[in-house]
């Protein structure tokens, strides 16, 4: 089942195409890398996909329906991690997460408790402690909190991974793992291509602006079989 559908979507700015042509599909219950240099556009392309910014042509369809400026309707059933999470610094992650929830339309108090846990926020300290004290890895950890609120049928997530430690990768992995095998469609964006590799099942190379491949998880494997490292592979095709 497809539930996000791209089709030649163009974006300029300043007369210099940032998108161009851009098509395809995302479909139910997978994980998608999206891997592109710095510039390659993929935060613009995860912004449309947000309805934060609109494209000047091309189509975007979620979960069956046609975006527009007027639609809201998808976007309550998605999350999004896009740069960095945006936070009121006095408040704590329970207060915050409680205005997301109010801009939401969302009034479950135990839903807040429920994804701090998710994310491993739950802790009396991490939960009492004022946002503006966070370390960049908590800030993610909330950032992806705030993605969670309302259940989301597809999550869009920008280096969801950034700046946590060994220990934190790996409950993030198992924590994504445990959000495809629910039934949740993510889009990824990371530069740790070694993590990316690890977590996502299909990957789209975006390159100035192009979609310039897409592979399953078994092809990139079977030219790891021969030798090469993940970033010096990846790097062939998104490279200069």
């Amino acid at each position: 089942m497809v539930v996000v559908k791209v089709q030649n979507l163009v974006k300029s700015y300043k007369g210099i195409k940032v998108l161009d042509g851009i098509d395809f599909l995302l479909e139910k219950g997978k994980i998608y890398g999206l891997v592109g240099l710095n510039g390659a556009g993929k935060t613009v392309l995860m912004n449309i996909l947000a309805g934060v910014i609109l494209p000047e042509s091309g189509s975007v369809e979620i979960l069956g329906q046609q975006d527009s400026k007027k639609s809201v309707a998808p976007r309550n059933r998605m999350g999004f991690l896009i740069e960095e999470p945006i936070f009121y610094p006095n408040l704590d992650a329970r207060e915050n997460l409680r205005l997301v929830q109010l801009v939401k339309g969302k009034e479950k108090k135990e839903e807040i408790e429920q994804v701090l846990s998710m994310v491993g926020l739950d802790g009396i300290n991490e939960r009492k402690k004022a946002l503006k004290a966070y370390s960049l890895g908590m800030r993610q950890r909330y950032g992806i909190a705030v993605a969670l609120i309302g259940s989301p049928e597809i999550l869009i997530l920008d280096e969801p991974t950034n700046g946590l430690d060994i220990e934190g990768l790996k409950e993030m992995r198992k924590l994504l793992e445990e959000l495809r095998n629910s039934g949740v469609t993510m889009l990824i964006s990371s530069h740790i291509l070694g993590d990316l590799y690890k977590i996502a099942e299909e990957f789209l190379f975006l390159k100035k602006g192009h979609i310039v491949g897409q592979w399953n998880h078994k092809e990139v494997e079977e030219r790891l079989d021969r030798g090469e490292e993940i970033e010096e592979l990846f790097s062939k095709i998104i490279g200069e």
